[in-house]
């Protein structure tokens, strides 16, 4: 189920795959190029999810990861008797989440965790924001790709309209760009606009503008605009997604989107800031915020332990406190509990622990 996300004056909703239009009474200028939505016009209603997640996480954990996997999506996972990639084994689910094992020769005890948007996108956002706070805060898993997908019905966008934008310059956010056609004439012709670079060389983002009419075949008519983050970036957005309220994940991915290019008339001004967006993206991005990634942390699970202890714990806590006769004997007794605490400790609480404490210094770049 995707979240679908009225633009632009319009909540993020709980509504789940659905595709809705909105009119306007009135017409009301959307920018300062003299665009404007006519009485009964309809406004574009875009789709928005989340289309990949990968990364990595303690081999130690990935049986215990896989099992909590397979109970969240109500999947189970298949030895495949081979390897995939840099890992010598591999595990698939049902549904598609693929899991590596055993890094080639690296002295590396890392096992790599695939779950594409099929999955993914299946779950509502209240359990996509369960998701990734697990992830990060009880498996310490490390983000290295996150796809972000927006689906214009509409068309308000093209892979046309995009790639004349370029080649005028009239373009910011990405300089590196591939521009390309697949299919044929009695099938369709599908055109693609990649922006940015992937890899060393790459910013962590790399965008794609396609026709998703052609390439799924006429499932999804319309323009998609999908937004491929990598290491540092996939990181920063997902202890983002875990930090915010579930029901403004689908607003977020609107804007991380449309916050990572602009498509503006640079003859207009030589300041990229006072420069007047191009009609058609005018419609789109004027209805989004800003987004900056720098700032942002999340409370880990050990806060909340913390919290049940203050609140349920500590009235029976003082009771046993003021039942000693000296503070002597009450501190021997606090140590003797908490050392055979310590003894009794599995391996997910140390792994809370060590997650804890990298939370507590995690500032997004």
């Amino acid at each position: 189920m995707t979240l679908t996300y009225d633009f632009p004056e319009f909540q993020p909703g709980t509504r789940l795959n659905a595709i809705g239009f909105q009119t306007q009474e009135e017409a009301t200028p959307v920018s300062n190029t003299g665009v404007k939505w006519t009485k009964d016009e309809i406004k574009p209603v875009f789709e928005v999810g989340i289309d990949w997640i990968a990364g990595t996480t303690n081999e130690a954990r990935s049986t215990e990861l896989m099992a909590e996997l397979g109970q969240f999506f109500t999947d189970e996972f298949v030895d495949q008797e081979r390897g995939i990639g840099f890992y010598q084994e591999s595990y698939r689910s049902t549904l598609g989440i693929v899991v590596g094992l055993k890094p080639r020769g690296t002295g590396r005890d890392d096992c790599y965790f695939s779950i594409p948007g099929s999955v993914v996108g299946a779950i509502a956002h209240e359990k996509i924001h369960e998701l990734i706070k697990l992830l990060i805060c009880e498996y310490d898993f490390h983000f290295s790709r996150m796809d972000l997908k927006l689906d214009d019905y509409s068309k308000t966008i093209t892979p046309e309209l995009a790639y004349t934008a370029y080649q005028d310059g009239n373009i910011a956010g990405f300089k590196a760009h591939h521009w390309h056609s697949s299919g044929s004439e009695a099938k369709g012709i599908g055109r693609t606009l990649e922006l940015g670079r992937r890899g060393k060389k790459g910013s962590g983002k790399f965008m794609r503008i396609y026709d998703k009419t052609v390439e799924s075949k006429g499932e999804i008519d319309a323009t998609r605009i999908e937004l491929e983050l990598s290491q540092e970036s996939a990181k920063s957005v997902a202890t983002l997604f875990a930090a915010v309220p579930s029901e403004d994940i689908a607003k977020y991915i609107f804007d991380i989107i449309t916050s990572s290019v602009d498509f503006i008339a640079r003859d207009a001004s030589e300041r990229l800031d006072r420069a007047i967006r191009l009609d058609w993206w005018a419609v789109i991005a004027d209805g989004r915020e800003k987004i900056k990634l720098t700032g942002i942390h999340i409370k880990s699970t050990l806060d909340s332990a913390k919290r049940w202890v203050h609140n349920q714990v500590a009235p029976i806590l003082a009771t046993i406190v003021n039942a000693f006769a000296n503070e002597q004997d009450w501190n021997d007794w606090f140590w003797d509990v908490v050392m055979n605490g310590e003894k009794r400790m599995q391996e997910r609480h140390h792994a809370l622990v060590n997650v804890d404490k990298k939370l507590k210094g995690m500032v997004m770049g």
